[in-house]
Order: structure tokens, then C-alpha cells, then sequence
């Protein structure tokens, strides 16, 4: 509630609502509910994949509709210090890289680490998540967010 209140400076609407179940069910029930267009959570995970990703957050993200970003660790009020961004060629990449750009202003211009993720040995289309990458990076360097990036 108190992050609530400190963040209302922002210019950001937030709300809190207790509901009460099964933390993965619930978070995307009350997020259909209320007409959220982004989920953002924390998670502790802490061994295998679940170092990255908490077991709770990784359902959230598996069953939701929305976009959804997961912070990783006990506080998130005194700030963040950098955003990881995975980008692929689906079509919702836009919608995220919109999201990050607005996280990273409510937190002071926080970094943006980007990883482009590309499997297959197709070279066109290895060729196009490397334009995609470049063209990342340029949008955020004009918005004033400094970026790094990996393949």
C-alpha cells in the first residue's frame, strides 16, 4: 500500500486489491477483471531456471493474456537499476519494448539489457533479429535510455 501512495508522484494509476487462492490463478483472473494491460510482480526464484524466474511468476507468464515483467528481488521501491528485455520476432516484441520504455522512465531512465533471441539456422531470418536488435537500441538511445545487448 505504501508503494502505492509513493508512486502516485508518478502520474501512474495504481490500485491494490487482496484476493485470495492460488497466487498464479488469481493474479490473472484479477488482471482480466480489471482490465490490466500489463502485470508486473517480483519473484525470488532461486535454483535452475527458477534462479531467473520464480515457479509462481513463470504460470503468471505461461497463462496470461497480457504482457507481463517480472522483477527480481525483495524491493523494487528504492528503484531499479537495469530492465532485461528478451526480444524474438513475434509481433507482441513492439508492445514490450513500449512497456520497457515506460518502467525505465518511472525509474529514473533505468538501464535496458537486451537479448535478442534467435534459434534457427535460417540466415534470413537470423539476419532479421539482428535488424530487429539494431533498431531496438536505436529507439531507446533516442528516448535517452542507455542500453546493452547480447545475441
Amino acid at each position: 500500500m505504501a508503494l502505492v501512495e509513493d508512486r502516485s508522484a508518478t502520474g501512474v494509476t495504481m490500485h491494490t486489491m487482496v484476493a485470495n487462492g492460488k497466487i498464479y490463478e488469481k493474479i490473472n483472473e484479477v488482471a482480466e477483471m480489471i482490465g490490466a494491460t500489463l502485470i508486473l510482480m517480483g519473484t525470488s526464484g532461486s535454483l535452475g531456471l527458477m534462479k531467473f524466474i520464480g515457479s509462481n511468476t513463470l504460470r503468471v507468464v505461461r497463462e496470461s493474456k497480457i504482457p507481463v515483467i517480472s522483477v527480481k528481488g525483495q524491493k523494487i521501491d528504492q528503484g531499479l537499476s537495469s530492465i532485461l528485455l528478451p526480444l524474438d520476432l513475434t509481433k507482441e516484441t513492439k508492445e514490450k519494448v513500449a512497456k520497457a520504455i515506460w518502467l525505465s522512465k518511472l525509474y529514473g531512465n533505468a538501464r535496458v539489457d537486451i537479448v535478442s533471441i534467435g534459434t534457427s539456422s535460417d540466415t534470413f531470418l537470423q539476419n532479421k533479429v539482428k535488424r530487429q536488435d539494431q533498431q531496438v537500441r536505436s529507439f531507446l538511445k533516442e528516448k535517452g535510455i542507455k542500453t546493452t545487448h547480447k545475441m
